[in-house]
């Protein structure tokens, strides 16, 4: 079933609400939120983890084990997200029952828009684009922090500053009441309240929001399994959302994306005209193009810029914003350092679409001391994808010197003929032998699902000094962690 098929929800504090699959990290976001609020929260998920603990911890009640009806409050709202199936019992009964089921979107939507923390925003931002949402959001959200604006944060990643993936402001915390706890605003923003989020393009949920500043990160094909129509039909998806902002809103555009230029900067005039919103292109901000940062690479230096940008209409001094994003401590699994291992340097990152992958290796590549090597392990991440992107995959690599592939992470899709690991490492090898030349990686290995296995194979290929990164948006993730005993920082 597609979001839009579901009602945005009236919301009352106090009222049940019921998260189908609450160990999620987007769904965990806006449940952690609601029980901050006084909302009496409930939920289930597969297993327990960090976001089911703080929610119990919070006073919800979250059923960990197989999903079962008996877990359902027969009066609470019912949330779900895009993966949860019409057959799961849980939301089964909730229809069965007539109960109000409402798609995850839904409720961001109520909290961003409708006041259902109790609050009307006076300001919201909304990230959206392919790539970078989550970062960019956990950038301009601790800006907005050290900058006193004292933001509500809602983002698809685990935001290491406050170490989860939402963050409730000050002003909106509870003394035993519904009621929000005065706090002091800084000169410029009293009286403003501030929340931004990462709101997901992958489903179609998109053209429900309505945010007061939009950012635009950059347009690439990648969910294929809900864009049947390609990239055609995701760029008429953006262009709707844009063209349903009101004219009071501001929407940054990324520019240096070719496609977000020629949809929203190089359009016909007719185009636009239809656009009530103020467009802003990224380039006509004053902003440096090189900002000390923790974290290497060109992206992160886009997304710097683009954070300064949102600063700048918030009216953030950029003084102020630059020296906040020098002490940006980032997000979970997005190039994340875990530690050492045998004097193996080891990182995890979610990058599992070619533009990621490329992106994020060439940063490492970037700041890889010298003489050491780097190393990548990836998990490809749906069949879909590998098939719909094969070519792009193949040339994504070059930065590393030995690559091993792990079986594609199906994410409930049924298995593609030809469409494996080993398939992909043999046309990985085969390029390199039409090129005829030295092409990295210049290792390729197919590995098994084993990640003990896999483990011993890296100790006999690494040397003391080598970068090993993993990479893809499956269980990779845990492959590296069990050596330097990192609990896993959700996507």
């Amino acid at each position: 079933m597609r979001p839009a098929q579901f009602p945005t929800p009236t919301l009352t504090p106090g009222q049940a609400v019921h998260f189908i699959g609450a160990g999620g990290v987007g769904m965990s976001a806006l449940a952690t939120l609601l029980a901050q609020r006084g909302y009496r929260v409930s939920g289930s998920d597969i297993a327990e983890n960090g976001y089911t603990q703080k929610l119990n911890a919070l006073g919800g009640q979250v059923f960990i084990g197989p999903h079962n009806a008996k877990n359902l409050p027969e009066s609470a709202l019912v949330v779900i997200s895009t993966a949860i199936s019409p057959e799961n019992p849980e939301f089964a009964l909730a229809r069965e029952r007539g109960q109000v089921v409402c798609h995850r979107s839904g409720l961001l939507k109520a909290i961003l828009q409708d006041g259902a923390l109790g609050i009307a925003f006076t300001h919201t931002v909304g990230i959206t684009g392919t790539h970078g949402k989550t970062t960019l959001t956990a950038m301009a959200g601790w800006l907005l922090e050290v900058a006193s604006v004292d933001p509500t944060i809602i983002a698809g990643g685990k935001l290491l500053a406050w170490q989860h993936t939402s963050k409730l402001s000050t002003q909106l915390s509870l003394d035993n009441t519904h009621e929000p706890v005065a706090s002091p605003r800084p000169e410029g923003h009293a009286g403003n309240t501030i929340a931004i989020a990462e709101l997901d393009e992958s489903d179609g949920s998109l053209i429900a929001y309505q945010p007061t500043l939009s950012v635009l990160t950059n347009l690439e094909l990648d969910h294929a399994e809900h864009f049947p129509g390609g990239i055609d039909e995701l760029e008429a998806h953006f262009v709707e959302y844009v063209r349903n902002l009101h004219a009071s809103h501001t929407v940054i555009i990324n520019d240096g994306c070719p496609r977000l230029k020629r949809l929203f900067i190089d359009a016909p005039e007719d185009q636009l005209k239809q656009i009530k919103a103020t467009l802003r292109a990224l380039s006509d901000y004053p902003i440096p193009k090189a900002i000390y940062l923790p974290f290497p690479g060109e992206q992160y230096q886009l997304n710097a810029r683009m954070a300064l940008a949102i600063a700048a209409e918030l009216g953030v001094s950029q003084t102020v914003g630059i020296e906040a994003l020098s002490r940006y401590p980032g997000v979970g699994r997005r190039l994340e350092k875990l530690g050492e291992h045998l004097g193996f340097t080891l990182w995890d990152d979610y990058a599992h679409h070619p533009t990621e992958v490329l992106v994020t290796l060439g940063g490492m590549r970037e700041r890889l001391p010298a003489g050491a090597r780097l190393i990548a392990v990836f998990q490809p991440h749906r069949y879909t994808r590998l098939q719909a992107l094969w070519d792009e995959f193949l040339t994504c690599f070059d930065t590393v010197d030995t690559l091993l592939l792990a079986p594609v992470y199906a994410a409930h899709e049924p298995e593609l003929n030809g469409i494996t690991h080993t398939a992909f490492a043999d046309a990985l090898r085969a390029r390199q032998t039409a090129q005829a030349c030295a092409l990295a990686p210049s290792q390729v290995y197919a590995t098994s699902a084993d990640w003990h296995e896999v483990r011993t194979q890296l100790e006999a290929i690494a040397t003391p000094g080598d970068w090993i990164v993993t990479l893809g948006a499956g269980d990779i993730t845990f492959l590296l962690r069990r050596w330097v005993q990192v609990p896993v920082a959700a996507t």
